[in-house]
């Protein structure tokens, strides 16, 4: 892990009404250091879980998946992805993937982060300006996606959207 995605790590704690935290193992997993896992190209990792931070979290249904089988729940679905968006941002973190397709799920109605990969710490999101530009670039995924395949819920994005950036 990356020292600034770990950096975010910490300070993401229950960012989309998510709630993480990162772990170190020693006391849990005494007997069995090493843990082999298999990536999604089927590279085998030896892991020393004593040594390794990570990250727990519920198991998410992915959001465009959710969103498509409960359309009664769009405009709740929409408004929980912006104040997961907002939240990340406010606690000074960009995420460099913002796709909706593979990094967002939902946990009950609770829109989260599922990948935290591509975070990173961005001093300059201490600035009310910057904060606002940077939920606005990282909401352009979902509008377009919106855009191409729920046309309908384009004006409640928008007004949404319009509403967060004049406060």
């Amino acid at each position: 892990m990356l020292p600034t995605q770990s950096c975010c790590a910490t300070r993401i704690a229950n960012a989309g009404d998510c709630k993480m935290r990162l772990e170190r193992s020693r006391l849990l997993f005494k007997t069995e250091r090493g843990k082999i896992l298999i990536d999604k190209l089927g590279i085998a990792h030896t892991v020393d879980r004593s040594q390794t931070e990570f990250i727990i979290q519920k198991k998410a249904i992915p959001f465009i998946a959710f969103f498509d089988q409960n359309p009664l729940k769009a405009e709740a679905l929409i408004s929980s992805y912006i104040r997961a968006v907002e939240s990340q941002c406010k606690k000074g973190i960009s995420n460099l993937d913002p796709r909706v397709d593979r990094n967002y799920g939902v946990i009950g109605t609770h829109v989260i982060l599922m990948d935290i990969g591509s975070f990173v710490a961005y001093p300059k999101l201490s600035y009310k300006a910057e904060v606002l530009r940077e939920i606005f670039l990282e909401l352009l995924p979902l509008r377009q996606w919106l855009q191409k395949n729920h046309p309908e819920h384009v004006a409640y994005f928008d007004r949404s959207v319009q509403r967060l950036l004049s406060n």
